[in-house]
């Protein structure tokens, strides 16, 4: 037995709608309508971030970025690695006056390159980040301008994060002193 809708008013008995193929272009009209009248979904977070192309070695990197979101930032990293590494380190951004920023561990005197990208997350878990980054870690002192970091608060109260076990307990390519490393836990 097949279900009849029930008659509109002043139709004679007719259903308002045939069943079958009219409900479907009925209800696929109806979403693009309602999806159109309704505000747009959370955007993604933006980042304005100046690369950093060089820094000095002995020297501690400062990443900084303004991140922006519709919603609240509720997360920025600085990701990076020593170049021809496969895997990243991360520290977390915190905010400074109007810009995020994350103060990096010195590279070692045997790394000549440091790839990074700024990271953010935000409210409704929309995310952004930047293209990778290559600065250079200049032996001969010709970076022209460099944004390091000499603030002993900061330095010596580095945190940063591994992303895989393989990358151990201790960190690499990087200067340890000062820094609070913390591995890949097993689960």
């Amino acid at each position: 037995m097949s279900r009849r809708r029930p008659p509109l008013p002043g139709r004679g008995g007719r259903t308002a709608v045939r069943p079958g193929r009219a409900t479907g272009v009925l209800a696929g009209f109806l979403a693009v309508a309602v999806s159109a009248a309704l505000p747009a979904s959370a955007a993604d977070p933006i980042i304005d971030h100046q690369p950093q192309p060089c820094s000095l070695p002995g020297e501690h990197p400062r990443i900084c970025a303004t991140i922006a979101d519709d919603g609240v930032v509720k997360r920025a990293r600085v990701y990076f690695r020593a170049v021809g590494r496969a895997a990243f380190y991360y520290a977390e951004m915190e905010l400074d006056f109007r810009e995020f920023c994350a103060t990096l561990p010195i590279p070692e005197a045997a790394t000549r390159g440091v790839e990074y990208h700024v990271w953010a997350v935000d409210d409704e878990l929309a995310t952004k980040r930047t293209t990778d980054v290559r600065m250079t870690v200049d032996p001969g002192r010709s970076c022209p301008s460099p944004v390091i970091d000499r603030d002993p608060e900061r330095t010596s109260r580095l945190v940063v994060f591994a992303t895989t076990r393989d990358q151990g307990k201790k960190l690499a390519d990087f200067d340890g002193r000062g820094v609070d490393f913390r591995p890949v836990e097993k689960r």
